[in-house]
């Protein structure tokens, strides 16, 4: 709203101070400051916009502060006579240092909407606002001075030229203050980021490392991180060894390209090898289609982990196969050898090149177990120590196969199936004919050879793809020829 000034307002406004009343304040507020800002923002100068309706006031607040630097840089004015011709000149100039603003122009709260648009719409929460209005019942409720961060208000009135003057200078320090201190926010929120992507690396790179070296394996012998590794580390730990192999890979690899090779290995280990982290193990190493995991026990409990993998493999390797006979792939077959008993676990290599790995006789006889599987014809097989950590109230199938002395081994071991890993159908036909198959097995042991051979031939003739049956058959009618008397102790070398 434009109005007349009166004689008093007029002539405070443009009064100027006389060179004689010049103060020693005064020279320090004028004089150049050698201060360097850290700020390119007010580097050129100071802009201090000016709005109001009234030209006069325009005139006199140049005069007043024409010539002074602040912080040794020198004042720049822009005006504005209107609340749209404000919003035009701020849109345009977003580092002005500080706002000379009317209350009342066009509008009874024109300045206050000018207010409202800084903060609101601009965003700009750095500019310094100071309310001036030639009518003292305009003034802005105190809610509107905190909220929208209005630094003072003054009555045109009583704006003298030191008043002014220092106003000035007290809101560009502190504007100058507030533009150093988002400058450090925003080197400190540049940091952060630049921390925050550092970190996302190092996780990714440690997510990498575990698909090479678990973390459980790390754990148990006693390391933090790889980079506390040294070749050489080992311990004693009580494990449950597991190995599976695919039956016949060679045969099946030599019909892919080695393209295909890697894409046939990845996707059945996709399928299968969750299984072990799901039931409490961790993989050791793959050997190209075999797995040697480990299931950490304590042999005072019982421990069905290793195998409840097993078996659930066998359940997943029976969707693989559906997936590959749609494709027109050949099923595959797999088995499964375990044995649970201490493991030596570390890193073998030299400085330049290292690996974990479990070694012991433990490892060796699973592996061996897994390789007996072909022979005997059966999915899963495990140890006596193996059988004895089972929960027996799980309900599980099983079945004793033989007594062995494997190659390299003095001691012999009991090979029991876990019948539960096979298909349904033969699963139906070993549960049916269990007892039949102990009481010939009975036989087998107390060298009843005739007896023993008779029970097995009626196991085979309802049973043609059993193996094991074949085997004892085979067995009873050698023995029965060498008579081996009292010193056979019933172990098969294999």
């Amino acid at each position: 709203m434009t109005t007349e000034p009166t004689e008093n307002e007029e002539r405070i406004h443009v009064v100027s101070p006389p060179a004689a009343q010049e103060t020693e304040e005064e020279e320090l507020f004028f004089a150049d400051e050698e201060e360097a800002s850290v700020s390119d923002a007010v580097a050129d100068g100071w802009k201090i916009l000016i709005v109001d309706d009234e030209e006069s006031v325009h005139v006199v607040t140049r005069l007043s502060l024409e010539g002074a630097k602040i912080e040794g840089r020198p004042l720049q004015f822009l005006s504005a006579r209107s609340r749209d011709e404000a919003l035009s000149v701020l849109a345009a100039n977003q580092d002005i240092s500080l706002i000379l603003l009317d209350v009342v122009m066009e509008e009874d709260d024109s300045g206050l909407q000018v207010v409202r648009a800084i903060r609101d719409t601009l965003h700009n929460h750095l500019v310094r606002i100071i309310l001036r209005t030639g009518q003292p019942g305009m003034a802005p409720e105190k809610e509107m001075v905190l909220k929208y961060q209005i630094n003072d208000y003054k009555e045109k009135n009583d704006l003298t030229y030191q008043k002014l003057f220092t106003t000035v200078v007290s809101s560009l320090r502190s504007y100058q203050d507030l533009v150093r201190l988002d400058h450090s926010n925003a080197q400190l929120r540049a940091e952060s980021e630049k921390l925050r992507q550092a970190i996302e690396r190092i996780e990714r790179k440690t997510k990498a490392i575990e698909c090479f070296v678990p973390k459980n394996f790390l754990t148990y012998i006693g390391r933090e991180g790889i980079e506390d590794v040294h070749y050489g580390d080992a311990v004693a730990k009580t494990m449950s060894v597991f190995f599976s192999d695919i039956r016949d890979f060679t045969s099946l690899s030599e019909c892919m390209t080695h393209v295909e090779n890697f894409n046939f290995i990845n996707n059945y280990l996709t399928f299968v090898a969750p299984m072990i982290q799901k039931h409490g193990g961790f993989i050791d190493k793959f050997i190209g289609d075999c797995i040697m995991a480990l299931f950490p026990l304590e042999l005072a409990n019982f421990h069905n982990g290793s195998v409840d993998a097993a078996i659930e493999m066998g359940h997943i390797l029976k969707v693989y196969n559906q997936y590959r006979h749609k494709s027109g792939y050949k099923p595959i077959r797999v088995g499964v050898g375990i044995h649970a008993g201490p493991v030596y676990l570390g890193t073998v290599g030299f400085e330049k090149r290292m690996d974990t790995t479990a070694v012991g006789d433990t490892v060796n006889l699973a592996s061996r177990l897994e390789t007996l599987t072909k022979y005997y014809g059966i999915t899963i097989a495990i140890s006596q120590p193996s059988y004895d950590l089972l929960d027996k109230n799980r309900g599980y199938c099983m079945r004793e196969i033989d007594t062995v002395r494997v190659k390299g081994k003095s001691e012999a071991v009991t090979v029991w199936e876990v019948v539960d890993g096979a298909n349904e159908q033969r699963q139906e036909q070993i549960r049916a004919s269990l007892a039949q198959y102990q009481e010939a097995l009975y036989w087998y042991k107390t060298q009843e050879w005739s007896l023993a051979e008779a029970v097995f031939a009626d196991l085979y003739r309802e049973m043609p793809s059993d193996q094991v049956c074949r085997i004892y058959l085979e067995r009873c009618r050698r023995l029965k020829q060498e008579k081996p008397g009292q010193g056979w102790d019933g172990v098969s070398q294999v």
